[in-house]
């Protein structure tokens, strides 16, 4: 009985760091996407911004384009036409459209981030 007892003694606590370090992995593996989902939201808006006030550089559309297909990565985007109609309103110059689609998107897709 007390060779079963000093076994269990010296197994247990390894199993319990197994378990704990499992979980603690998945956590941070959770926290990291989150942090990135975060990330290319902002990314998002920022090209976004920089493509509403000079919507004729192709670098700013470029980065654009790249912002929306990272998107597709981290969120569930239910309407595919609120990216095409926002894509298409930039082509009017500072659009009050444009400010609304773009509201719109960033207010639906913050909804996706797990809150702190």
């Amino acid at each position: 009985m007390a060779i079963i007892l000093s076994v269990i003694a010296l197994i247990s606590p390894s199993i319990t760091q197994a378990i704990k370090g499992h979980y603690d992995l998945k956590l941070t593996k959770i926290e990291i996407y989150e942090k990135s989902k975060k990330e290319v939201l902002e990314n998002f808006i920022k090209c976004s911004q920089a493509y509403s006030v000079d919507n004729t550089s192709e670098k700013n559309y470029s980065n654009y384009i790249e912002s929306v297909l990272k998107l597709y990565g981290y969120f569930k985007i239910d309407d595919d036409n609120i990216i095409k109609e926002l894509t298409t309103s930039f082509s009017k110059p500072r659009s009050m459209e444009t400010f609304i689609l773009l509201s719109n998107l960033v207010a639906s897709l913050s909804k996706q981030i797990q809150k702190d």
